[in-house]
């Protein structure tokens, strides 16, 4: 029985037990009461930590071997925690430059989810990671073989791509795209993590214009308002839905050390991440650590659950397993805002998907 028809004959149950309680009309004319017993009745949720669908979005552009490789090198700090605490997780890779195909119909870019370096496959005799380019896998989950190998290929997606880097509009074009239908799920949170060392410039035109004033670039509050459409998201839940992480270049320090001076510091990656609750990343910082904290924010983001009716708060009762969690800042909290219990980073993090999480509570109205 799913949690929604509990929740339907829990207020079934209220509405005979309010009934039973109703007392007849006294012979001094009082009107009829309520028993006291009302006051026991609780909403009983259970539930577990959402699916989670991750995208990331990698620039394919000359100057991103290194970033690919370390992406690869440190995967495991990324989802180590995922698979440990048995998580239902999906994966999908695309790049930088699917964008084009609004102007190319070249298959090279292509927005399918990616399996390794494509430009291998269009140009067999360049292939600078020297590896097996095409892993057969379109979207990784916790069920796939020889999970780490298989994102090593995927990730790896080459440095043959379009120079012009769009990371918004293809990571938009990717996720519309029909043939990718076997990626996103309705319930799931929907986290996206764009890699690349130049800021997005999606514009509504095919020219290059890498100007912050360019008329025709699409302000970042269109791709919030995308996906919040996709997501089902309100401004009021958004981060609750979806978040959009970045690495990329953050300060003049990282751009000194990569030393392209046609490269930018970004601004529109992390206007997006604020809108969306994302995490915010070097590209120069170690990378296992940044994976570290990109994989806190996504496993803390999926540990929210949303209660199906408004609570007296301080009746709330959450058990993990049978136990009971008092409220705090290390462990879980009631948003009254959103209608929420929250759990914690560190709490959240250590949360395993198989864990049974019930949540208990008097309602402020009846029904």
């Amino acid at each position: 029985m799913d949690n929604s028809m509990k929740r339907q004959l829990s207020k079934i149950a209220l509405f005979s037990t309010l009934l039973m309680g109703l007392t007849a009309c006294d012979k001094s004319g009082g009107g009829i009461s309520i028993a006291a017993t009302e006051e026991n009745f609780k909403v009983s949720l259970s539930t577990q930590p959402r699916p989670i669908d991750i995208l990331w979005v990698v620039d394919n552009s000359g100057s991103m071997n290194s970033s690919q490789n370390n992406l690869a090198s440190n995967f495991n700090s990324f989802i180590q925690d995922f698979v440990t605490l048995r998580y239902d997780f999906r994966m999908a890779v695309t790049t930088s430059d699917t964008w084009y195909t609004q102007y190319n119909g070249n298959a090279f870019y292509s927005p399918r989810w990616r399996t390794g370096n494509r430009a291998a496959q269009f140009n067999p005799s360049y292939n600078p990671q020297g590896a097996n380019t095409d892993s057969g896998v379109f979207v990784m989950n916790k069920d796939t073989l020889s999970l780490n190998s298989v994102f090593t290929t995927n990730i790896r997606v080459g440095t043959q791509g379009y120079g012009d880097e769009r990371a918004f509009s293809s990571m938009m074009r990717s996720l519309n795209l029909g043939t990718n239908s076997d990626f996103r799920r309705s319930a799931a949170f929907l986290s996206i993590i764009i890699v690349s060392d130049e800021d997005d410039f999606s514009s509504t035109s095919s020219s290059l214009n890498e100007s912050y004033t360019n008329p025709n670039l699409i302000p970042v509050s269109s791709y919030v308002t995308q996906l919040d459409t996709l997501t089902g998201a309100t401004s009021e839940n958004r981060r609750d839905k979806y978040q959009v992480s970045n690495i990329s270049i953050r300060d003049a320090a990282c751009l000194a050390a990569l030393g392209d001076s046609s490269q930018k510091i970004q601004q529109r990656y992390d206007a997006l991440a604020d809108a969306t609750g994302g995490s915010k990343n070097s590209l120069c910082a170690n990378f296992s650590t940044v994976l570290q904290n990109i994989k806190d924010s996504v496993l803390t983001a999926a540990a929210v659950f949303e209660l199906d009716r408004e609570p007296i708060a301080n009746s709330i009762v959450v058990k993990i397993d049978g136990a009971v969690v008092a409220s705090g800042s290390t462990t879980w909290a009631y948003e009254a805002a959103t209608n929420v219990v929250r759990f914690a980073p560190e709490y959240a993090t250590s949360l395993s998907a198989d864990s049974s999480i019930s949540i208990t509570y008097d309602p402020k109205t009846l029904l």
